[in-house]
């Protein structure tokens, strides 16, 4: 049975940072990550993600499914992370746990909307933002994000959500709990 775990959150919500932590603590599993799928698909592809945008996001959606029935069907631990919009995403991903059995966790993490914009800003300013990502603003954040990245509703599932302003330790304990739930 494979150990899964959805890192969900808004953009700029700390995710990432997440992410460089369990590297830094080398945990064992791939991580999957949306961002990194649609910006070298982007780039390969040489299109507008303010046309593509959602053609993007859908593809690499499916390419995350299609690595999770892999994980699935083989029994190895996997982490996949994005902005997931359970709206949208939670039928496909249900598909899958009705086929195969698994161990799932599911970190949201969160921030207040200014906190958001200003993270956002920052990384654009710094250069940090790739140029397939649109700028936030408070118009498109609740248009396209708040209400809508959320937990799953998978059944029997570790979930939490971290406010990342509170986090006062770079994730390191987050990081840590994850590394054990991925290893069984």
């Amino acid at each position: 049975m494979s150990n899964i775990v959805f890192i969900n959150g808004y953009p700029a919500s700390g995710k990432t940072t997440l992410l460089r932590e369990l590297k830094k603590q080398q945990v064992s599993s791939p991580i999957v990550s949306k961002d990194e799928i649609k910006e070298q698909l982007f780039q390969l592809l040489a299109v507008s993600t303010k046309n593509n945008g959602k053609q993007l996001n859908e593809l690499a959606i499916r390419l995350m499914c299609q690595q999770l029935d892999e994980s699935l069907r083989s029994g190895t631990p996997l982490i996949l992370e994005a902005n997931f919009k359970p709206i949208y995403d939670q039928s496909r991903f249900e598909q899958l746990f009705q086929k195969y059995e698994a161990n799932i966790m599911q970190i949201l993490i969160t921030a207040p909307v200014e906190v958001l914009i200003a993270r956002d800003a920052q990384r654009w300013q710094a250069g940090e933002r790739h140029e397939g990502h649109q700028p936030l603003n408070m118009d498109t954040i609740y248009e396209t994000q708040i209400n809508v990245v959320e937990l799953f509703t998978f059944k029997n599932s570790i979930s939490k959500t971290v406010n990342s302003i509170e986090v006062a330790d770079g994730y390191k304990k987050l990081a840590t709990d994850i590394i054990k739930f991925i290893s069984g």
